[in-house]
């Protein structure tokens, strides 16, 4: 017997369609795994559900954040446990939907013990990214974690800079630590499908497609309201979104509306390369078509009633 059902995939796939659709006597309960959904104010470059989407659905960690809030994997798990913790008696499987793939992870394995790092680290990381770029901070990575290092997208800015941050604060390699002191998982059998659209070029279309919807749904205008309300968001965590920062560049004059478009569409792709990489290493996983989403629907309203 399942005690949830992941829904996991890249960008652009249909995930949501999906569970929209899963038609169960009493309402659903999803907890959302995008790390982008989870900030308030974020509509249209975030592909939120819309409220017909929401209908017979109980949504949580949706417009949890504001945007200058930092948001983990230990604070995903963090309130993910409050949730189910609040849920517990209820007899509800829970739908974990989404697409960052450590989340995922963390919620099913659990993760070790890594002891608080202090401001002063992170400021210093800071300082090198600034004075030096992203590479530099890569390539010494992979010289005092170079397991690690293998493990990161020469990109992923955040967890380069934490395993630097960890280093320079305990002299220890973020990899070398395997403390007994694990963090428990929260779920122990899921049900854990990954939507995925099995032909690239119409994948890569898909994407192209669905950001030039949000353009014209509005984006522009409404990173403009977002800065007009609160100039000081501009640099924030929640505007960092591929998206929302290719507007922002727009915005101030570093990219032309063509550059722009041209660069979200492109990161868009990168990601949803990285996620599908991501995904493929996940153990005991079903892979349903994006063109087949009554697949899936059977396939968890048959193993949820076994």
């Amino acid at each position: 017997m399942y005690d949830s059902v992941f829904i996991m995939g890249p960008t652009g796939v249909g995930k949501t369609e999906l569970l929209s659709n899963l038609k169960f006597n009493e309402p659903l309960l999803a907890i959302n795994v995008d790390s982008v959904q989870i900030y308030k104010n974020l509509f249209i470059g975030s592909a939120k559900p819309t409220p017909f989407q929401k209908k017979r659905i109980e949504y949580f960690l949706i417009d949890k954040l504001e945007l200058d809030e930092s948001y983990s994997a230990v604070k995903f798990y963090n309130d993910c446990a409050s949730v189910l913790g609040q849920k517990k008696n209820i007899g509800q499987v829970p739908f974990f939907v989404g697409g960052t793939g450590l989340y995922f992870r963390a919620i099913e394995h659990g993760f070790s013990f890594v002891p608080m790092i202090g401001g002063q680290f992170r400021e210093k990381i800071e300082l090198e990214l600034k004075d030096k770029g992203l590479p530099y901070l890569y390539e010494k990575l992979r010289k005092i974690d170079p397991k690690l290092a293998s493990a990161l997208h020469p990109h992923d800015k955040q967890r380069i800079m934490r395993g630097l941050e960890v280093f320079e604060s305990t002299g220890r390699a973020l990899s070398s630590f395997r403390s007994k002191e694990r963090i428990k998982p929260l779920v122990s059998r899921p049900l854990k499908l990954v939507v995925f659209e099995p032909n690239k070029e119409i994948h890569h279309k898909n994407i192209e497609k669905r950001f030039n919807k949000m353009l014209e749904f509005g984006l522009i205008n409404e990173v403009k309201t977002l800065l007009l309300r609160n100039p000081q968001v501009i640099n924030s965590p929640g505007l960092r979104a591929i998206g929302y920062l290719q507007v922002i560049k727009y915005l101030t004059g570093v990219l032309s509306f063509t550059e722009m478009r041209s660069e979200a569409i492109q990161e868009s792709k990168q990601l949803a390369k990285r996620q599908i990489t991501w995904f493929k290493k996940e153990r005991n996983t079903i892979w349903i078509e994006s063109g087949r989403i009554n697949d899936a629907i059977a396939k968890i309203m048959l193993e949820l009633k076994n």
